[in-house]
């Protein structure tokens, strides 16, 4: 049954080409009915389960992998939000502690090389704004599992945070930081 369906799309295939038609018949044809009809269904199968294994390892399982590779990196950029809310929370609770008095500049940079993240420290610089000192600092590509721990001993030594970025990048646990540190 399954062969008299495939012989007929064949012949409605080959009416419109007949040199491809003679090729099918030297080289397919008569080759497959000389085969025992045993080994003619398991060309058969063969010609029909080919394609569908194509799709699924060719299609399905790559789209799956793309799926699950996805869910991960959501779920790393899901820890780190949760962690930077936490840390904002953190920062706003102790604003009315006592101000650090010192070297800003230079304990920012003790503190980056302390963290083994000195070399992402890519800004830093003094903005006054009136009255109060302010110093801008900005890290790009650095390892969020680094940069954390560093934002919260500059927090811990009661230097203010006025403003506070912390961005993803398209690397999974990479992150560009901007903050504004200083003033009252």
């Amino acid at each position: 049954m399954v062969n008299e369906i495939i012989s007929d799309w064949l012949h409605s295939l080959f009416q419109r080409t007949p040199k491809l038609q003679q090729q099918w018949r030297n080289r397919v044809e008569v080759p497959f009915h000389g085969l025992q009809p045993r080994e003619q269904r398991i060309v058969v199968g063969a010609a029909l389960l080919l394609p569908l294994l194509l799709f699924v390892f060719g299609v399905i399982l790559p789209l799956h992998d793309d799926e699950i590779a996805l869910q991960q990196r959501l779920m790393v950029l899901e820890t780190q939000a949760e962690e930077a809310t936490m840390l904002a929370a953190q920062l706003a609770g102790r604003a009315a502690q006592e101000r650090f008095h010192g070297d800003t500049m230079g304990e920012i940079d003790r503190l980056a090389k302390a963290h083994g993240i000195r070399q992402y420290l890519t800004h830093i610089r003094p903005q006054n704004d009136g009255s109060h000192p302010q110093f801008i600092f900005q890290m790009r590509d650095v390892p969020y599992a680094k940069v954390m721990p560093m934002l919260q001993a500059i927090e811990g030594m009661g230097i203010a945070f006025k403003k506070l970025k912390i961005e993803a990048t398209k690397v999974a646990g990479v992150v560009h930081v901007q903050a504004v540190i200083g003033g009252e």
